[in-house]
């Protein structure tokens, strides 16, 4: 009978236990997850191509050897197990640690190497490669970690465990000084973040390495910390923003004391054509590594001027990459600039640097630059044609002695925008005008005896811009522009004039516009004078629309349109009138924009008990945007109970045949009870729902207890129950 009890107790538990973790919950569960679908790592980039373009930084190399191996992937973003053990180094400690031989060829093969800790401090370990004597006494590099770069970089980056964790459970980081070839400085090798479970040849700990005979290590140190930093908050990060970021760890730690200024930086302004957001490995077009480092260095040492310490670490901590993570920084510390502004003001900064006027954006405090001009322009009318332009890369041009009244215009851009800076000194300051325009480029200045103007112009998106990470590695698009600065007599625009907008119907009138040229001649249709009316977004530097007004005697400069195809949002409505060599421009005040989305009382159709479809539709009232609409929506079917709480969302789509957005079969088997459902729709930065379904009875699980459901102890009571019947059966033969 003993036998058979441990028989019985034995199936019971194989058969419980799974039914435990099975059981369903009180919780609300739902129906369906969306699953975020995230763009892979292209093949076309390797750690073997970033080895043949740069075999001197290891660092990314080494990082996306990680990209490269998609299982690693997998296993890494499921937060696998580390170890426990804590270290506790002691001074005199013989260790054995895992390097790379050599850089000088690819992959690149791991040694052993026994190496003594000479230092331990608070925050560090300073190991030494056995049988090596480093320019630098272990000695110092202790006192500049503990007393300088590891205060600092905490401050300005975050801490080394960033969000994925102390590999090791130590504090402590190890800085290992060792040999190394290829005239490798210093590197970070990311593996050591992960168990040697996921990489073999893995140290367990966060550590840096340091070439024990290169001089002005401490720079590189604080350099390779960083990345260590960073890449515990975001391993995908793209090349120019970690670099950046890591050089301007040399810069906060103290290790460019001549004008704060980069090693790398008189590259950059040499060339500062060169594409911020591409890292360029490869030495095309004359150009290389070193002037990406530049670049990106003055960009971040720019956020951090101007938008304070904690900017730079939203960088490092923010997932987003490249220029949509430095955006999301800024916003999330309440600044509404956007990626595309903030770069205008940078490349303005970079020429104009004078940070005297527009709240200091135009300028750098503690940094001098000087960057490479075109062209210095003494002559006027003034053309030039064929200009080589780069996907955010930097042209500009100086104007000496511009007349008071010039009119520029660039021509040819075959695909993206174009953002243009210009800047001009005159008896009252300094002036800045910005805009990004999709097509040519038409801009008016005058001031008061200018004798200084700069002309500053980039390939850029109308948008954030957001290349493929597989992608980051190169020059970037490349475009051809022609450009005139032609100098004119101004047209004077009255500031009297009518203005009505409709916001119900979008009709928007402008009439009254009296123009009149510097003899006080009035200008009207036979004038050979052009005017137009401007929308420009008010958020950002963008160019939305252009109208031709008509001239009647009795109305004057007018127009009357719809703006029913507009998008939402603030507009600044400028007039603009412009002849041969004549022009002017009255900015009118702002407008508002908006439309009307509405949702429909949703059809629900009972398929089972507990399962059912919804159709519902929708509208928008922006004239020739559905297909736009349709497909950008954010929609989700809402259920509610009977008082009205929320139980649960999923998913529902637009169907393109019908016009209508139709659910399939949806399964509420995790609820019953009487219920309705809403449907929500977000766009365009509002969120509108439904009215109300008809209500509708489910018949599903009844409410559990406990978190677990009756159903359990239903069938718990079974099973203990049969198994019980051979051994009361035994029992009672005996």
């Amino acid at each position: 009978m003993l036998k058979n009890k441990k028989n019985a107790i034995f199936v019971l538990f194989v058969i419980l236990i799974p039914l435990m973790f099975i059981q369903t919950s009180n919780k609300i569960q739902p129906v369906s997850s969306a699953v975020e679908i995230t763009e892979d790592y292209n093949d076309s980039i390797t750690a073997y191509d970033l080895f043949k373009q740069d075999p001197t930084n290891p660092t990314q190399i080494l990082k996306q050897e990680i990209r490269d191996e998609t299982e690693n992937l997998i296993s890494l973003s499921n937060n696998e197990e580390r170890s426990q053990a804590e270290l506790m180094d002691t001074e005199g400690q013989q260790t054995q640690f895992k390097i790379v031989e050599s850089f000088l060829t690819y992959p690149y093969n791991y040694i052993t190497i026994t190496a003594t800790l000479q230092k331990a401090g608070a925050h560090c370990y300073i190991y030494v490669q056995n049988g090596l004597t480093p320019v630098i006494s272990p000695q110092t590099w202790h006192d500049a970690f503990e007393n300088n770069i590891y205060p600092n970089n905490i401050q300005y980056f975050g801490n080394p465990d960033g969000t994925l964790g102390d590999i090791d459970s130590d504090s402590k980081v190890t800085v290992l000084v060792s040999s190394m070839d290829g005239g490798v400085a210093g590197y970070f090798n990311p593996i050591n973040e992960y168990t040697q479970a996921t990489y073999p040849n893995s140290n367990e700990r966060e550590m840096v390495y340091i070439s024990h005979d290169y001089g002005p290590g401490l720079g590189v140190l604080a350099h390779e910390f960083e990345h260590l930093i960073h890449f515990n908050y975001d391993s995908d990060e793209f090349l120019w923003v970690d670099e950046g970021c890591a050089e301007y760890a040399k810069f906060v730690n103290g290790y460019y004391p001549s004008h704060n200024r980069s090693e790398f930086l008189s590259y950059f302004e040499l060339n500062p054509d060169d594409s911020l957001l591409y890292w360029n490995y490869d030495s095309e077009g004359g150009k290389d590594v070193r002037i990406d480092y530049g670049s990106a260095y003055a960009f971040i040492f720019y956020v951090a001027e101007k938008y304070g310490d904690a900017a730079i670490k939203n960088i490092v901590s923010d997932t987003d990459t490249s220029g949509t993570g430095v955006e999301d920084s800024l916003q999330g510390l309440g600044h509404s600039i956007d990626f595309n502004d903030l770069y205008l003001n940078w490349i303005t900064a970079l020429i104009v640097d004078d940070p005297s006027f527009g709240g200091g954006l135009y300028g750098f405090v503690n940094m001098e630059i000087n960057l490479n001009l075109d062209s210095n322009i003494f002559a006027y009318p003034a053309y030039k044609t064929d200009i080589d332009h780069r996907y955010y890369g930097i042209y500009g041009v100086k104007l000496t002695s511009p007349p008071d009244y010039f009119k520029y215009t660039a021509t040819g851009l075959a695909s993206f925008s174009l953002g243009t800076s210009i800047a001009f000194h005159d008896d009252d300051g300094w002036h800045v005008n910005q805009s990004i325009d999709s097509g040519d480029v038409l801009r008016f200045l005058n001031g008061t005896l200018i004798d200084t103007a700069y002309v500053i112009s980039s390939i850029m998106e109308s948008v954030t811009p957001a290349i493929p990470a597989s992608n980051q590695v190169g020059l970037g698009y490349t475009d051809k522009i022609d450009y005139a600065i032609e100098p004119g007599q101004p047209l004077i625009i009255s500031s009297i004039f009518t203005l009505n907008y409709v916001t119900s119907t979008w009709s928007f009138s402008l009439s009254d516009i009296y123009i009149e040229d510097n003899n006080g001649t009035e200008i009207n249709e036979t004038s050979g004078v052009d005017v137009y009316v401007q929308f420009q977004y008010q958020s950002t530097s963008d160019i939305y629309e252009i109208f031709a007004l008509s001239y009647s005697v009795i109305d004057l400069w007018n127009i009357a349109v719809s703006l029913q195809s507009f998008d939402e949002e603030i507009f600044v409505v400028s007039v603009i009138g412009t002849g041969s060599q004549q022009y002017g421009k009255r900015n009118l005040g702002t407008i508002n924009v908006e439309h009307i989305l509405s949702v429909e009382k949703p059809s629900v159709i009972l398929l089972t008990d507990v399962s059912l479809t919804v159709t519902v539709n929708a509208s928008y009232t922006q004239l020739n945007s559905w297909s736009v609409f349709s497909e950008d929506v954010e929609t989700s079917i809402i259920l509610y109970d009977s008082n009205g709480d929320v139980q649960t969302a999923t998913p529902i789509d637009f169907n393109p045949v019908t016009n209508n957005w139709e659910s399939g079969a949806v399964d509420f088997s995790s609820f019953n009870g009487e219920h309705y459902i809403k449907v929500s729709f977000k766009y365009a930065g509002r969120t509108v729902r439904s009215p109300e379904s008809d209500r509708f009875t489910l018949e599903g699980e009844p409410p559990t207890t406990n978190g677990v459901s009756s159903s359990f102890w239903v069938g718990f009571a079974a099973v203990l129950s049969i198994l019980m019947i051979p051994i009361v059966r035994k029992r009672r033969a005996k």
